[in-house]
This record gives structure tokens, sequence and C-alpha cells, in this order.
């Protein structure tokens, strides 16, 4: 029969070999802790789960990083316009796949703007002053270049 390796547990650093990364004690307080996690309750209702797993299995890529080029499996059914910001639950159109670390983005991101943080989408690199025209230095072989002409001597 195989051995199987030991690891070390999530919880509490102590050593097991249940395949969920706790030991016995941990894994009971974390199906605990995940049972009673405060929030939508819609997210345990059997027609939410039916419709992430379905959705899961037609959508197996994250979809921000499939556009970017990249293959990353999604970890995430999420709704493209939260439900608490009035998306519908339960509409193909409002959600999306995406690995843990785009959502985690997304949802930093709708925070901001749900709290005002965030008016309008950040500047880009080229123009890190928004919308002012500041002049900007050259660089050219000698250095910093200051305006627009530069001296030779």
């Amino acid at each position: 029969m195989p051995v199987k390796t030991k690891v070390v547990c999530r919880g509490c650093r102590t050593s097991t070999s249940n395949a969920s990364g706790y030991c016995d004690a941990c894994r009971d307080q974390a199906g605990t802790k995940r049972r009673t996690k405060k929030g939508d309750p819609f997210y345990w209702s059997p027609q939410w789960l039916r419709f992430r797993d379905w959705y899961r299995k037609k959508s197996p890529l994250c979809e921000e990083c499939k556009a970017d080029g990249k293959l990353v499996p999604m970890d995430v059914v999420d709704h493209i316009v939260e439900l608490k910001d009035g998306g519908a639950p339960l509409s193909e159109d409002n959600v999306q796949s995406l690995c843990s670390h785009c959502h985690s983005k997304k949802t930093a991101r709708a925070k901001r703007e749900r709290e005002g943080l965030c008016e309008s989408p950040p500047t880009s690199p080229a123009q890190p002053f928004g919308s002012q025209n500041l002049p900007l230095a050259k660089l050219g072989r000698g250095g910093i270049e200051k305006g627009g002409s530069h001296e030779q001597g």
C-alpha cells in the first residue's frame, strides 16, 4: 500500500497526511468557518451552485488572462456587476470566469469605485500627471536635456 506524503497543516503548521492540507482538528474548524462565513446567502443556494458549476464547465479559463493571450485555469465565477450594485444574479451575460489574481484586482477596483475613491480610470504611464500638459525632460546622449533644443558644443 502506498505511503501518503506528509505535509504541513495549513492551519496549525503540524504534520498531516490529509489531502485537504489540514490536520483533523483544523479541517473540522475550517469547515465550520466556511459554513458560517458571513455573506450573501444567495451564494449557498442550490440555484447559484448549479448555475456556477454549469458556467465553470462552459468557460474553464480565466477570461481576463485569455484576452491577454494567456491560458490560465479559472477559479471563480464572478458577477461582472456585483449583486450589491444591482447585477443580475443568474444571468449568463453578468458572469465571467476569473482566476484568483484577476478576481482580486476586479473586486478591489469595484470596492474603490463604490467608495468613491476611483472616479476615473487610472492614467496611462505615458501621462503620469493626468490631463496636465507638463514639459517633459528629454534624454539625449549627454544626459537629460531640458526644453526642445539640444545644444552641441
